[in-house]
């Protein structure tokens, strides 16, 4: 492996590779963003979802309160909230209820041949009329909004799925993309750490051979200039 780091570290070189071709084949380099963004969608549809939920249990709470008033017999009692929250109903039910009881008193007071009884009872059956018309309307409405409810409740459930589904794709190709890294982090650690020992092998060595030359320096005699005079 010190040969191979003077010229290159071929782990090192494929490490690097795998990753390059990994991230490119992936476009891991935009997981971040789409991670960010999955998270993002997946809370708001979560958000959504459970809102929706509670619409619907509250709807259908809402309509088994009121099928039985879709064929009621007695209109006097509507106890139902929606009824009662319906100011057009209450109006309708207000004026059924003293038309009624006007009709009542006459017939006690004056019997069944009042001649106002005959004048009653066209506007008693008009708005008997009117008000189970209204509360049919009222009954469809809340079917209506509840069919709304659940068709959005599907199509939003089906699109949390879809986004769980690729946020465990992406989970499974980082699961992939992590060991790459740990590889190449390691073949660089590897080949840094070879050309730093090859790097003090080196200047040891120049530190050597400059010692060995000027002990070769020092051993040699002196050069005489002069000649001897003996």
């Amino acid at each position: 492996r010190v040969l191979a780091a003077e010229v290159g570290d071929p782990e090192r070189d494929v490490a690097e590779r795998e990753v390059y071709e990994f991230e490119t084949t992936y476009s891991v380099g935009t997981f971040e963003n789409k991670k960010a963004a999955i998270k993002t969608k997946l809370d708001e549809l979560t958000r959504k979802v459970t809102e929706l939920e509670i619409s619907r249990v509250e709807l259908q709470a809402r309509l088994k309160e009121l099928k039985p008033y879709d064929n009621v017999k007695d209109l006097f009692g509507l106890g139902a909230r929606d009824l009662l929250d319906d100011a057009i109903l209450r109006s309708l039910q207000q004026q059924f209820v003293d038309l009624a009881n006007q009709k009542l008193d006459l017939s006690q007071t004056y019997g069944e041949r009042h001649p106002k009884l005959a004048s009653l009872q066209p506007r008693l059956d008009l708005l008997e009329k009117t008000l189970r018309s209204q509360i049919r309307a009222r009954i469809k409405s809340v079917k209506r909004e509840l069919n709304q409810v659940e068709s959005t409740l599907a199509s939003l459930t089906a699109s949390l799925e879809e986004v769980r589904l690729e946020e465990t794709r992406i989970n499974g190709i980082w699961l992939q993309y992590e060991p790459l890294l740990a590889k190449r982090t390691a073949a660089n650690k590897f080949y840094d750490t070879v050309r730093h020992r090859q790097t003090e092998t080196s200047l040891s060595a120049q530190v050597e051979t400059k010692t060995c030359v000027c002990r070769t320096w020092r051993s040699v005699p002196p050069c005489r200039y002069g000649r001897d005079r003996s």
